[in-house]
C-alpha cells in the first residue's frame, strides 16, 4: 500500500491512514460535517486537484463515473430517493468505510471525490456515491417532482453522502449538501440540459447577471416586477452618478437595494443632500455592481436612513415592506461578515473560490459548489435576523457568495455553475400555464419552492406561511434583543394581505389560539420587553403549531388554557374546552366553552430561565 500518496479523509493530507491521524483540530465532522465545503483548507486542496495531471487509478476507472452520469435516475422525487435508499438500491454505491477506502493524491478523480466528501464523524462511516438530476440543485432543499419527459431531460450530477448520520436531516438533503460533479454543458452529446459551466474565478460575471435579469424581464411578466407603493415617496436613495442622497423621484424609478451584515464597521450619519464620499467596501462594491447592471439609483439602510434620527429611523423601518417590494433588484452579500469585507470579483485581492475540474477520458467535469439553500444556512448573511425579511420581500435577488453567483426571482433559481441556456424550467412563461390566474402556484409545482421563493398570497395557507417564517427567523441573531419584532415587521406587513386584522405581539389575531401554541426546540433565553407568551420573548429555535387541517384550522378543536405561576406552583386560571359544533351547512367548526378551574402542579423540578 502506497501510504505516501494516500489521502486521509480526516485531515485531507497524505502519508497516513485516518486511524493514525494525529490532527484532532481538523476532525470537523462532530461539529459540522459540511463545514469542509467552507474551509480555507479546501481552497488549497481544490487548487491542487485542478493541477493534477496523473493517470486515473484502477478503482476510479472501474467506477466509470461517466457511465454513472449517463444512467437513468431511478427516482422522480426526493421521497422516492429516500425510500430506495432505505430499501437498498443498486443506484447507490458504497465505496466502503472511511478507515479502509483508498483515495490517492496521484489520481485526479480520487482528488475530486475527496473534495466532494463531507467531514466524517467516525472511521466506520460509509462513503456512498449516487447520482441525481442537476435541477434539484436549484429546486430547494426538498427538490421537486420530475414527472414529465421534459423535466427528466436534465443532466445528472454525482453526489457523496456519509452514513450513518443521525442528524435529523433526510438522506436526500444530506446528499445535496456540499458540492457535486457534472459534465460541462457544451460537452453533452445525449440531448440532456442544465450541464455544468465554468465559474469566472477572478472576475465578477456581470454579463451573466445581465442575462438573468433580461430573461426575467422578458419571460416572467408582472410576477417579478417591483411594486410601487405610496410609502416609497417617503424614502431616500443614492443617486449613483453624483453620489448624493436624494428623495425618491416623483415618478416610479428602478433602483437596486443591498442586503448585508453591518458588523463592527464604524457608522457615519448621512442626511438628505449629503455627498456620500468613500463608503465601506461591501457597499462600494455592491453599488458598482448595481451601476454596471444599469441602475441609476441605489438603496442601503446605513446611508438612506439617518442613523442618529430616531424618528426618521422608525418611519423608515415601517417602510421596509415597500422598500424591498419596490426594488428592481436586491443584491445580497452572502459571505461578507461586515460592511468592510467587500465582494469577490471586484478587487484583485478578492476572487471566487476554485471550482473542481477533472478530465475523464477527454471529457471535462466540473463542481457545482454548495447550493444556495446551504449557503444561506451556513454563511454570515444567513445568521442575521434583519436580512430574512429582505430576501422574502424582494422579487428579484442576486446572491453573491465566495463560491459563485446565484439568482432567484419569483419563478426560478439560477447559479453560475449550471448552464441554464437550454433548460426547460428556465424557459417557461405564463402562456404555458393551463390556468394563468394561478400562474405562480403552477410555477411552484414545476420548479419547486427554491430557497426563499415563497408565495405569500394564498389565504388558505396563511397559518402555514406565518409559522414557516417565524421558524426561519427564530434561528437568526440580532445585536439588540429589543429588535426581535421590529426586524420581522416587514414580513408581518406582507402577511397582512392574508391576515386583515393584523398581529398582536407577532401572533395573528385571526388564528390567535393557534399562534399561542408555539414551542422552543431547546432551552430558551429570555428577551426582556415582550410578554412571556410571545415567541419573540425567547431566543431559541421556534416550532409553530401544525393543525390537522392547516387550510382551515378552525375546523379542529383547540383546548385553550391560561396558567399563572405563584410560589413555585402553576395554577390554571382559565380553561377553554373545544368541541365540534355542527353548523347549518353541516360543516364542523370550533365551539369554545370556558369555566374557572384550579389545578395545581409542582414545578420545583424546572430551572428558572434567565
Amino acid at each position: 500500500m502506497d501510504f505516501a500518496s494516500r489521502i486521509c479523509l480526516k485531515c485531507r493530507k497524505t502519508g497516513h491512514l485516518p486511524a493514525n491521524c494525529a490532527n484532532e483540530r481538523d476532525w470537523q465532522g462532530a461539529r459540522d460535517p459540511f463545514g469542509w465545503f467552507f474551509s480555507p483548507h479546501r481552497i488549497d486542496f481544490v487548487n491542487s486537484q485542478r493541477l493534477a495531471t496523473s493517470s486515473i487509478c484502477e478503482r476510479c476507472q472501474a467506477l466509470d463515473i461517466p457511465q454513472m452520469l449517463r444512467n437513468p435516475v431511478p427516482w422522480s422525487s426526493s421521497q422516492e430517493m429516500v425510500r430506495q435508499y432505505e430499501q437498498g438500491s443498486d443506484s447507490i454505491h458504497d465505496l466502503g468505510e472511511v478507515s479502509t477506502t483508498e483515495f490517492l493524491a496521484t489520481c485526479p478523480v480520487c482528488m475530486a471525490l475527496v473534495a466532494l466528501t463531507p467531514s466524517p464523524d467516525a472511521l466506520n462511516d460509509h462513503i456512498l456515491l449516487l447520482c441525481d438530476y442537476t435541477w434539484n440543485r436549484l429546486a430547494g432543499e426538498n427538490g421537486t417532482k420530475l414527472d414529465s419527459p421534459e423535466k427528466r431531460q436534465y443532466a445528472k450530477c454525482l453526489l457523496i453522502a456519509l452514513e450513518p448520520r443521525p442528524r435529523g436531516l433526510s438522506f436526500y438533503i444530506r446528499s445535496h449538501r456540499g458540492d457535486a460533479l457534472t459534465i460541462l454543458d457544451n460537452q453533452i452529446t445525449n440531448g440532456e440540459t442544465l450541464g455544468g459551466r465554468k465559474i469566472q474565478i477572478q472576475d465578477f460575471n456581470i454579463n451573466l447577471c445581465k442575462h438573468w435579469l433580461d430573461n426575467c424581464d422578458k419571460a416572467h411578466g408582472i410576477a417579478c416586477e417591483p411594486e410601487f407603493t405610496p410609502e416609497l415617496s417617503r424614502i431616500r436613495l443614492i443617486e449613483i452618478e453624483s453620489r448624493t442622497v436624494i428623495t425618491y423621484p416623483s415618478s416610479p424609478c428602478r433602483y437596486a437595494a443591498l442586503s448585508y451584515r453591518w458588523g463592527g464597521t464604524k457608522q457615519t450619519n448621512f442626511q438628505l443632500g449629503d455627498s456620500i464620499g468613500t463608503l465601506p467596501t461591501t457597499i462600494e462594491d455592491a453599488m458598482t455592481c448595481a451601476q454596471k447592471l444599469g441602475f441609476a439609483y441605489f438603496w442601503v439602510d446605513s446611508i438612506c436612513i439617518e442613523q442618529t434620527n430616531e424618528t426618521h429611523k422608525a418611519e423608515q423601518i415601517d417602510c421596509m415592506w415597500s422598500i424591498y417590494r419596490g426594488s428592481s433588484l436586491t443584491i445580497f452579500a452572502l459571505s461578507a461578515p461586515n460592511a468592510d469585507t467587500g465582494l469577490p470579483g471586484f478587487r484583485s485581492d478578492q476572487s471566487f473560490q476554485p471550482q473542481i475540474e477533472v478530465d475523464i477520458n477527454g471529457t471535462t467535469y466540473v463542481g457545482l459548489m454548495p447550493t444556495l439553500s446551504q449557503y444561506i444556512w451556513s454563511g454570515p448573511w444567513g445568521s442575521r435576523a434583519w436580512t430574512l425579511q429582505e430576501a422574502l420581500l424582494s422579487h428579484r435577488c442576486l446572491y453573491i457568495s465566495d463560491h459563485q453567483l446565484y439568482y432567484e426571482c419569483e419563478v426560478v433559481q439560477n447559479c453560475e455553475s449550471l448552464d441554464e441556456s437550454r433548460s426547460w424550467a428556465h424557459s417557461i412563461t405564463p402562456d404555458m400555464c393551463p390556468d394563468p390566474v394561478h400562474w405562480l402556484t403552477w410555477v411552484m409545482e414545476q420548479n419547486g419552492f427554491g430557497c426563499l421563493r415563497n408565495l405569500l398570497d394564498t389565504p388558505t395557507d396563511r397559518l402555514l406561511h406565518w409559522g414557516q417564517k417565524v421558524t426561519l427567523y427564530s434561528y437568526r441573531d440580532m445585536t439588540e434583543p429589543s429588535d426581535a419584532l421590529r426586524a420581522f415587521d416587514g414580513v408581518l406587513q406582507r402577511l397582512q394581505t392574508m391576515y386583515q386584522k393584523g398581529f398582536f405581539w407577532g401572533l395573528p389575531l385571526e388564528d390567535f389560539q393557534w399562534g399561542l401554541l408555539w414551542q422552543s426546540m431547546w432551552p430558551p433565553r429570555r428577551r426582556q420587553g415582550f410578554p412571556t407568551w410571545c415567541w419573540a420573548a425567547w431566543q431559541a429555535g421556534i416550532l409553530t403549531p401544525w393543525p390537522a387541517d392547516k387550510k382551515n384550522p378552525h375546523r379542529s378543536p383547540v383546548s385553550f388554557r391560561v396558567w399563572t405561576s405563584k410560589g413555585g406552583s402553576l395554577t390554571c386560571i382559565f380553561d377553554a374546552k373545544a368541541t365540534y359544533n355542527e353548523t347549518d351547512q353541516g360543516a364542523k367548526d370550533t365551539l369554545l366553552t370556558t369555566k374557572q378551574v384550579e389545578q395545581v402542579f409542582n414545578i420545583a423540578r424546572f430551572q428558572d430561565v434567565d
